[in-house]
């Protein structure tokens, strides 16, 4: 019986032999879906990925053409599958708002196919030491990662874009004034297509270096008798078939939560010093008020979304350095949300037009076209901004205040193994997350900045809502499914799961990579910088093979 991978599942180098480099170059489709396989195969390469998202795929491409063998594990196929979506099943017993199913996904390109695609530099700030802030600091600066920054943007077709207030000059807008000791503005840059699955599946499927295993789950990782080297990697199909892979060097990037959980199912991996799935971090977003305001326009032109072709921008508030420091907070992020009104026949557009783009069937689409003609000379108008690179807006009916926070450390905010199963017979992750008072905090007076910057500069009321129990602890916070820190960086083994480097403490060839390996999280965005350290990775990978 053949195999899907007969005569490629080694990868062989061209290495003078014709014979060998036509048998290579020739080995067929390089997305291979693991039912194609024999039951309890053995496949060998140079370099494992486990997991396609955006930090696996940023690895892969980067090493397209070295001349390694590189697989890719990926847990779910070419399309999302409600059966394999089960295995993201786990148990939340902390914060609400985690998201464990809505925030993960098993597909090619990962959790990239969830991303709207804003991309947003960490500040250097958030790789620094904060007396401040325990846990904080980073051991590598900002000035290390920027060269891979670089090459971040340029993999997300972002390079050059403004993240500051330079991003209104091309619509002719001046900046609101606002006192630089309280707040500073920032802009999100959306990348033109945020679904790596789809925007590199013809590059892995014409590469005659890189195989991507589709529908097998990563299982277990098997290691040499004294557990300080990992041998292979154990994955299943949903079908119970099961093979095994060899490789020099295994990088894990499923994300924060599959990563810790993969690790603790291999009878602890790394977890010398019960770190693996500690310092569980996310971005907890809340809506804290709401902005009265006579004319709405001169902040629905600013802090609402801009276009030009292919990106869009979206202006934000950051807290300032001085504020940080003087009030003792983490770094964080106000932004407006402008909402038109569920009967206004801008949203009775939007939504048409959203059912046309899946091609679904609208809910309302009779009550939606009575709508848009009820309303049509504001539409007219809502048009005429968008041939102007302003995002389409009428007069909104409520202006939202919206907070997005950078957690603070802490050691009991953690990923563990549950009590129930998953599908495969897997202990399933369960996600214990914190939101602790610097967070609360860090929230409280970032909205009192706004509130009295807007009264200041006469451009608005904020009006709070009760977000705060009786006790001032917070209600009402979500998550942004920004999974961090449970595999997190630092030179001493006592303080973090890898080094410098990506490389599990003590471990021979085992990396982690994404979010899990981010000491603290910023408040940035965190793909961009997960793809720059997926790049930075790549290189140390070929070093360590020259």
């Amino acid at each position: 019986m053949s195999s899907a991978l007969d005569g490629c599942s080694t990868f062989p180098r061209p290495d003078g032999n014709s014979a060998l480099r036509d048998r290579r170059y020739r080995c067929g489709p390089m997305l291979v879906d693991m039912g194609e396989l024999r039951d309890a195969e053995e496949l060998e390469a140079d370099i494992c990925i486990v997991g396609s998202g955006p930090s696996g795929t940023a690895l892969a491409r980067e090493l397209l053409g070295t001349g390694g063998r590189t697989i890719v594990v990926e847990s779910g196929g070419l399309e999302s599958n409600p059966e394999t979506a089960r295995l993201d099943r786990g148990e939340s017993v902390g914060a609400p708002g985690v998201g464990m199913t809505e925030g993960r996904a098993r597909v090619l390109g990962g959790a990239s196919t969830l991303w709207a695609g804003q991309c947003l530099p960490l500040d250097p700030e958030d790789f620094a030491a904060r007396p401040w802030v325990a846990g904080s600091g980073w051991p590598i600066s900002h000035a290390d990662l920027q060269p891979f920054v670089t090459r971040a943007e340029a993999f997300f077709e972002v390079q050059g874009e403004p993240y500051d207030e330079q991003v209104w000059a091309p619509f002719r807008l001046e900046p609101l004034p606002l006192d630089p000791a309280k707040l500073t503005h920032l802009a999100t840059v959306y990348t033109p297509q945020p679904d790596l699955g789809v925007r590199f599946r013809g590059t892995f499927e014409r590469s005659p270096d890189v195989r991507v295993l589709l529908r097998a789950t990563a299982t277990r990782l098997e290691s040499d008798e004294g557990g300080r080297a990992v041998t292979a990697l154990r994955v299943k199909g949903m079908d119970g078939r099961e093979a095994r892979i060899r490789a020099r060097a295994f990088v894990l990037c499923a994300g924060a939560i599959e990563n810790a959980r993969l690790l603790l199912l291999s009878e602890g991996l790394g977890n010398d010093r019960d770190l693996v799935g500690r310092y569980f971090q996310d971005h907890p977003n809340v809506h804290v008020g709401s902005v009265e305001t006579a004319s709405p326009g001169a902040l629905l032109d600013r802090y609402s979304l801009l276009y030009r072709k292919p990106h869009r921008y979206w202006a934000k508030m950051g807290a300032a350095l001085e504020l940080q420091r003087e009030r003792r907070i983490l770094n964080g992020i106000a932004n407006l949300k402008f909402d038109f009104g569920a009967d206004s026949g801008l949203e009775a557009g939007k939504r048409l037009y959203r059912a046309a783009h899946s091609r679904e069937r609208p809910a309302e689409g009779g009550r939606d076209l009575v709508r848009i003609g009820r309303d049509l000379p504001e539409l007219v108008r809502a048009y005429g901004r968008f041939r102007k690179g302003f995002s389409p807006a009428s007069t909104p009916a409520r202006i939202a205040l919206q907070l997005h926070v950078e957690q603070a450390p802490d050691r009991e905010s953690r990923v563990r193994l549950g009590t129930e199963v998953d599908p495969l017979g897997d202990r399933v992750a369960q996600v214990d997350w914190k939101v602790g008072d610097q967070d609360v905090e860090t929230a409280t007076v970032i909205a009192e900045a706004v509130r009295d910057e807007f009264a200041r500069l006469g451009v608005g009321e904020v009006r709070f809502t009760e977000w705060l129990d009786d006790a001032g602890a917070a209600r009402g916070f979500s998550g942004a499914y920004h999974y961090m820190g449970t595999t997190r960086m630092s030179d001493d083994p006592a303080r973090g799961v890898v080094d410098a480097d990506c490389a599990v403490h003590g471990i021979a060839g085992l990396y982690c990579c994404g979010g899990s390996v981010f000491p603290a999280g910023g408040v940035a965005n965190p793909t961009l910088a997960m793809a720059a350290l997926a790049i930075r990775l790549a290189d140390h990978l070929g070093d360590e093979t020259a």
